[in-house]
């Protein structure tokens, strides 16, 4: 009984178009919480530059598992970078922040798939260069993939993944995100 092996299969259309409105909203959210414009998503149409930088962090969960992909200039990371006062933040400084900005989207990402009754946990980031990204294709479905412009040049974000069934994910009809903004904190209610 306890012993059953779940089957990945390609995520839905409609569980899709669901996640793509989630990666939209998080990244309004997580970068507009940085003090940037974020212009309407488009499809990505080239290839990213190999100096930019791409974040990835895995999440896994019973119905869905996959990876969030991050590209975007280091310009557009070092921008978000939440300084204090005029502190300039060096190429490490840089990394680690497109890997924490990748944690806080997919933070956000959770909270609208848990929203809609699916839950998953995240993994640790990784960031690199993206000429240093080497291996086989993704061997895991695009569920979502769009490019968000900012002044600071694009940000391509990439949900690959697969559901654990044939069916929908998301089990819930109405949707609501009552969850505090980033940073906030309730000691007390």
């Amino acid at each position: 009984m306890g012993n059953e092996v779940r089957q990945a299969a390609p995520v839905d259309a409609g569980d899709a178009g669901e996640i793509h409105q989630v990666v939209v909203d998080s990244i309004r959210r997580i970068l507009g919480a940085s003090g940037m414009d974020v212009a309407d998503p488009v499809t990505p149409k080239e290839a990213p530059d190999p100096s930019q930088i791409v974040a990835l962090i895995g999440f896994a969960g019973s119905a869905l598992r996959g990876t969030l992909t991050l590209i975007a200039p280091s310009q557009l990371f070092r921008r978000s970078f939440p300084a204090h006062g005029n502190v300039t933040c060096g190429e490490w400084e840089v990394f680690d922040w497109a890997g924490e900005l990748a944690n806080l989207v997919l933070g956000r990402v959770k909270v609208g798939l848990a929203a809609r009754g699916v839950d998953v946990e995240s993994g640790t980031p990784r960031v690199m260069r993206v000429s240093q990204l080497q291996g086989l294709p993704s061997t895991e479905p695009t569920v979502c993939a769009t490019s968000f412009s900012t002044h600071d040049g694009p940000m391509t974000v990439r949900i690959d993944a697969v559901g654990s069934n044939d069916g929908r994910l998301f089990t819930i009809d109405s949707v609501t995100d009552d969850s505090l903004p980033e940073g906030e904190v309730i000691l007390f209610d």
